[in-house]
């Protein structure tokens, strides 16, 4: 039996197919079913909260987009020097792996309203330390859950 770190995923279980090139963001989202959920964040270090907030953005709609913020996106966001503590493609992973989530998407902008447009979502949803008048905006069509 292989160890762990040498164990192979599949591909069809693997977090890696919920990673989603930017290029293929609105392909991939256009095929999700509807009603489409977004939220984004640095994820670093995820904790419980994180993974509650996730679970309850997914029962918001059928399917939840997230975006992670890149490694120049998080140190444009004044969090410190020494962040992120974890690489953009670790915090991307462990965000694909929880079950409710549909796709992931890095961004480095420092917000992410050019995927809020590029995915004609339904529902935006941040968790409840985030101020909308501090950064994203909705579209009228959109619910905002904060």
């Amino acid at each position: 039996m292989p160890s762990a770190s040498s164990a192979r995923l599949d591909a069809g279980t693997s977090p890696a197919r919920k990673w989603c090139p930017r290029a293929d963001l609105a392909d991939r989202a256009a095929r999700l079913p509807r009603p489409l959920v977004f939220t984004n964040g640095v994820f670093d270090l995820m904790h419980r909260g994180h993974v509650e907030c996730l679970a309850a953005a997914r029962r918001e709609g059928a399917s939840l987009v997230v975006g992670v913020n890149g490694d120049a996106s998080v140190r444009g966001l004044g969090k410190g020097p020494l962040r992120p503590l974890m690489p953009e493609a670790d915090r991307a992973t462990v965000v694909a792996a929880l079950e409710a989530v549909s796709l992931v998407v890095l961004f480095d902008e420092p917000t992410p309203a050019a995927l809020i447009a590029l995915l004609r979502l339904e529902v935006y949803v941040k968790g409840g330390d985030y101020r909308l008048a501090q950064g994203h905006r909705t579209k009228p069509q959109q619910k905002a859950v904060v």
